[in-house]
């Protein structure tokens, strides 16, 4: 069965978490479907990679609005040459109602998939505010009706985790549970592994006289919580006092995560690097004792399973889809608040047994091959199309 494929993906670029989740899928199926990606402007490495596989690349304008009016745009003089539209990134739900009355208007036999990768609630620091968002935001009628719509309009609605799902259900009390299908993230494990010594010299050398060596990979913004690094590791070397914290990311916090750094004196122990290549991150995974990730909010988090897939266990906050990964893992220790010496307990425990934490990892990690993953998403545009 030929199948055409047209992938909405609203800002693309490799290395970021939702194009790293697409693309790796996306790329194993690029023999067997026709494939375009309508985007925004691309990096010229990028898009030669892309191209490279026999994707098609359409570009389109960096700005939200003017992105929705090109892709409307679009589809109505092509959409009859797509079987199947999935959209993983768009700047408003309520576009899905305008491209399923395209396809009404042009009688064409295009059908939508909408993955749903997170569900956009704001974080705070303030735990308190936290939950009273968690509550109140997704109520709000504006946002919960353009979801309805969105949500009416597609034809199945696949999440990457199963907390995105328990939110839809709890919050859009409409939508047709037949519709919704877990669909995980995809990380390429042929790329993600552990490694043997031997490939680590330079990096073990550089941290022989760390312990315990903590790893966070993630942009630096509110919802991930960057600013309790510094502030643990603070507390923390008075129990480990050879501790260092490998911080791979950057974001508009950066400055302020700089700034807190030196006001603790802690800048020995924290090594901020903003960008690394994918196989230097794998190293980085590799040397690390355990992934620890504080945010506040995560639909998915692709770093927490690419470490697991090195065989390095986590300590993470418990909520939402961290909270998944850990229950159905076993690969390491949540907290739920910020408090310094719970976290530093769960570090303990995870030091403590961290041969049956490392296990567990590497065995949870295979559940999301991307070879995998791949064929499940084959699988579910070919059961779309022949209804």
């Amino acid at each position: 069965m030929s199948i055409s494929l047209l992938e909405v993906l609203s800002s693309f670029k490799l290395g970021s978490g939702i194009t790293n989740a697409v693309f790796n899928y996306l790329k194993h199926l690029s023999n067997s479907l026709a494939i375009t990606i309508f985007t925004n402007s691309l990096k010229p490495k990028d898009k030669s990679i892309v191209e490279r596989m026999g994707i098609k690349v359409i570009e389109a304008s960096t700005s939200p609005l003017l992105y929705e009016s090109q892709l409307l745009k679009f589809l109505k003089r092509y959409i009859k040459a797509f079987d199947v539209i999935e959209v993983s990134a768009i700047p408003r739900p309520i576009t899905l109602l305008f491209i399923k009355n395209i396809i009404a208007k042009t009688q064409a036999k295009a059908k939508i998939v909408l993955n749903m990768t997170g569900y956009g609630l704001p974080v705070w620091k303030n735990n308190l505010l936290d939950t009273l968002w968690d509550n109140i935001y997704p109520r709000l009628f504006m946002f919960r009706e353009q979801l309805n719509l969105a949500f009416k309009s597609v034809d199945i609605i696949t999440c990457v985790s199963r907390s995105i799902i328990e939110e839809i259900k709890k919050v859009n009390h409409k939508v047709d549970t037949k519709k919704i299908i877990y669909l995980p993230n995809p990380i390429d494990l042929q790329i993600f592994k552990p490694l043997p010594k031997t490939h680590l010299l330079g990096y073990l050398e550089t941290l022989s006289d760390s312990y315990p060596t903590l790893i966070f990979v993630g942009l630096l913004v509110r919802r991930k919580a960057p600013h309790l690094i510094p502030l643990f590791t603070k507390y923390a070397l008075k129990t480990w006092p050879k501790l260092h914290f490998i911080v791979v990311g950057r974001g508009p916090l950066e400055q302020k995560f700089r700034y807190l750094i030196r006001k603790l004196g802690v800048q020995k122990h924290i090594i901020l690097l903003n960008e690394v290549s994918t196989l230097e991150l794998v190293k980085l995974y590799n040397i690390s004792n355990i992934f620890f990730m504080p945010s506040y909010y995560e639909g998915f988090c692709l770093p927490v399973v690419e470490a697991m897939a090195t065989g390095t266990p986590v300590v993470v906050r418990e909520k939402y889809a961290l909270a998944e990964h850990l229950y159905f893992s076993k690969a390491g220790k949540g907290f739920k608040n910020d408090n310094l010496l719970e976290i530093i307990g769960a570090i303990n425990d995870v030091l403590d047994n961290h041969d049956e934490y490392k296990l567990n990892a590497l065995r949870y990690a295979q559940l999301f091959d991307s070879r995998k993953i791949a064929i499940l998403r084959m699988t579910q545009y070919e059961k779309l199309i022949s209804r």
